[in-house]
């Protein structure tokens, strides 16, 4: 999809979601077998890449911040396409762009958002919990909106350990709509597409957590 000036920067992701969701037949599938999984569209990286272009960016920036400079908004346009392409384009889906300023002068980036240290050894992709939304400066009055909408570029999967997501806002990044290979006494089993850049090992665990205990595993492999 080429770059299209004339249409501001929401606007394209949400052509990109669309068109995904028509492409991949997805929500009509599998909202056969899980309300949950066919909830939505997601965004890739490669989206990311392909919308948040030089020109893109600045005419977006020129938009939201008109009381800074052109050198300014070429310096914002390029941290935001090195240190937060993710960060920001939830900001965009929430009406809240103008946020992305203070949140770059302040070190919030997606490494700091979206990246968790365990035993100080393995970093891993990860999602950012409400709790950790309202401790940054300028996200107070937006922590509920920023949560429950990051799931629009999901997180990796799996990574060495097994993960957990809340299920409540979960996104899966299937590129193509699931296919029934099994059923059994557990349950049924799919075989479904991620989409590239969403698989980052070959095999593990994703359990997405309900509230009142309930929760459903599913075993990422080649």
């Amino acid at each position: 999809m080429a770059e299209n000036s004339d249409l501001d920067l929401r606007t394209q992701l949400e052509l990109r979601i669309e068109q995904m969701k028509k492409n991949s037949g997805q929500i009509t599938t599998q909202a056969r077998y899980s309300s949950m999984i066919g909830r939505g569209g997601f965004l890739t990286h490669e989206d990311l890449n392909d919308v948040f272009t030089d020109g893109n960016l600045r005419n977006q920036l020129m938009h939201d911040f008109s009381n800074i400079d052109g050198d300014e908004i070429s310096s914002l346009a390029k941290s935001i396409q090195t240190r937060g392409p993710k960060l920001y384009a939830i900001l965009l889906w929430i009406r809240e762009s103008g946020s992305i300023k203070v949140a770059l002068e302040n070190g919030i980036d997606d490494d700091k958002v979206f990246t968790v240290r365990q035993d100080d050894e393995e970093i891993r992709l990860s999602y950012c919990t409400e709790k950790r939304i309202r401790g940054y400066p300028g996200f107070e009055h937006i922590a509920h909106e920023f949560y429950k909408n990051q799931w629009i570029v999901p997180p990796k999967l799996p990574t060495k350990t097994n993960q957990e997501f809340p299920a409540e806002y979960f996104i899966f990044p299937f590129e193509v709509a699931g296919e029934r290979i099994a059923k059994g006494g557990n349950g049924e089993i799919y075989q479904v597409k991620i989409a590239p850049g969403f698989l980052k090992t070959s095999n593990g665990q994703v359990r997405l957590r309900y509230p009142g205990g309930r929760n459903l595993l599913f075993a990422i492999g080649s």
